[in-house]
């Protein structure tokens, strides 16, 4: 009976390890060396400093204290290795043959001994080291801070320079460039004024020669009034105010003024063959022909150079 019922357990036992999910991986452990001190000095003055009285310095005593830390927390590795171990059930430890080492190994864990304090040590010791490196480690990030900031100032403070150089050069090429325009426009200015100052000199001249060829122009027309007045008489007698003119014009002309025909020839002062046509001005004397006139520039009567010669046409 009893011998049925222990079978029946077994075989209870089994099918359920066989539902059972199969155990989880364990975590990744991470494994500390210890640190290998560092070889400053030669090996000879190494041997020959440590024959000698050491004096422990402070560098040693930190190499010491890194490389024995690693040690110490390999070993608490070992001892936290029941723990990282996936979880069995009751029945599993049972039916497998490793169920009392496991078991044993956790009761001889000074972590879970009832009157053991390994894993509050453990944290101590680790919050001591943190509590111990952590103004080193604030130190070190203040002054790398430290010194990106000044860095960064210092890029701040050429870029600032670059770019305050370039402005200056742009606003010195611009004046530059402001200062010839303005020369350039100054100088056309002054070239236009002296122009229109010219072209004003010669309008002014131009309109004194005008009113000057204007009163010509009244004169002989007076004065070819005259002329046909006294020439153009065919038997008619001349007025009283008239015989000083004549009395002029008989000295430039070669007429005898007691011929008793009243017509007036007037013949050039220089040929004595061809009819004086051409008056001459200012002195206002009719002396010459048209041909004598292109070879002289003075007044056969008074020897006065004249400005301006008139031809006169008598056969109207």
């Amino acid at each position: 009976m009893s011998a049925t019922a222990e079978n029946a357990s077994r075989k209870r036992k089994m099918k359920e390890v066989a539902e059972q999910p199969p155990p989880l991986p364990p975590p990744p452990r991470f494994t500390y060396s210890p640190a290998t001190q560092l070889q400053l000095f030669p090996p000879h003055q190494a041997e020959a400093s440590s024959s000698a009285n050491p004096v422990p310095s402070h560098f040693d005593t930190a190499l010491r204290l890194s490389s024995s830390i690693p040690a110490r927390q390999q070993g608490r590795d070992e001892d936290l290795q029941w723990l990282y171990k996936p979880v069995k059930s009751c029945t599993t430890l049972l039916l497998t043959g490793d169920g009392n080492k496991e078991m044993d190994g956790l009761h001889h864990s000074p972590l879970l001994l009832p009157g053991g304090d390994g894993k509050k040590k453990v944290e101590e010791e680790l919050h001591h080291n943190l509590q111990k490196h952590y103004p080193m480690i604030q130190n070190a990030v203040k002054s790398y801070s430290d010194r990106v900031r000044e860095i960064i100032e210092e890029m701040s403070m050429r870029h600032l320079e670059v770019i305050t150089i370039a402005e200056e050069r742009a606003k010195k090429n611009m004046k530059e460039t402001h200062d010839k325009m303005m020369a350039r426009e100054l100088e056309k200015t002054n070239l236009l004024e002296k122009v229109l100052a010219g072209y004003r000199d010669h309008f002014m001249k131009l309109g004194q020669k005008l009113t000057t060829l204007d009163h010509t122009n009244d004169s002989l027309r007076a004065v070819l009034h005259q002329t046909a007045l006294r020439g153009g008489g065919n038997g008619r007698s001349l007025t009283v105010p008239h015989a000083a003119m004549l009395e002029e014009d008989a000295q430039s002309s070669s007429v005898d003024p007691e011929q008793s025909d009243p017509a007036v020839i007037i013949t050039c002062r220089v040929c004595g063959r061809r009819t004086a046509t051409v008056l001459l001005w200012p002195c206002r004397h009719l002396c010459l022909c048209k041909r004598c006139k292109a070879f002289t520039n003075r007044c056969p009567v008074c020897e006065t150079v004249f400005e301006v010669d008139v031809e006169i046409d008598f056969s109207g």
